[in-house]
């Protein structure tokens, strides 16, 4: 049986976070997998983003939200980006009344998860 979920928010804003969490998935996965879901948990919505990239090191995961914060800033790093992708899903995530978090090993990949409010009707 095939169930239809109909997620009442801000279109827009939830296909940023998802655009901007993707991008980093397959910028910093060279080889293997990027994975997108999410799961109905009460009353939220837990989207997530995982991938087998090259992960986030422990100590830098706390400020990896913060604004122009990137793990390596070295100009042989071979990424572009501004270090402002996180930080704006962060914001939107907030925005829309969730919380946005990572959970990464260095040289094993990252999980990114957000929740949004449980507002949705199903058919």
């Amino acid at each position: 049986m095939t169930r239809i979920l109909h997620i009442n928010s801000d279109h827009e804003l939830l296909f940023k976070v998802l655009s901007h969490l993707v991008d980093n998935a397959v910028k910093f996965t060279r080889e293997g997998t990027v994975c997108v879901g999410f799961e109905v948990k009460g009353n939220e919505l837990e989207f997530f983003v995982k991938d087998t990239g090259i992960g986030i090191n422990r100590d830098l995961q706390a400020t990896i939200f913060d604004k122009f914060t990137q793990e390596n800033i070295s100009d042989t790093r071979g990424h572009e980006g501004s270090g402002l992708g996180l930080s704006i899903s962060k914001g939107f995530v907030e925005l829309l009344g969730g919380c946005i978090w990572i959970e990464s090993s260095k040289g094993e990949g990252s999980a990114f998860f957000f929740t949004l409010p449980n507002d949705l009707t199903a058919n």
